[in-house]
């Protein structure tokens, strides 16, 4: 690895042009061969707008309802889980979070 593909990879992160949570996934492309620099690898793991991860993590609140229905808040954890297994280095973390537990809240605020 280039250390231009470094410095590159990092700045991006500095202008929240990626998260931070997909520097360890654009390294690991480069260094497997299947990016050849780190604005390939930027490209090929496509970062999503807040439109689209609303629409995401909608996806994934209705998959699992009933984890929901029956666990309440502590639904939280297990579901941020499958959200960043889905969505890491797509959206940064800290964001999905906030968005996912305003959305499940408001979905339990609903159910009662």
């Amino acid at each position: 690895m280039k250390e231009s593909d470094i410095n590159n990879t990092f700045e991006s992160c500095s202008r929240n042009e990626i998260p931070k949570e997909s520097i360890e996934i654009i390294f690991k492309e480069i260094m497997s061969g299947s990016a050849k620099s780190s604005q390939d690898a930027i490209q090929k793991l496509g970062t999503i707008d807040e439109l689209e991860l609303n629409k995401k993590l909608d996806e994934i609140i209705q998959k699992n309802s009933e984890l929901i229905k029956k666990q309440g808040q502590r639904s939280i954890g297990p579901i941020m889980g499958i959200a960043m297994k889905e969505l890491r280095g797509k959206a940064d973390g800290e964001t999905i979070n906030k968005l996912l537990n305003k959305k499940i809240n408001l979905e339990l605020n609903n159910k009662n």
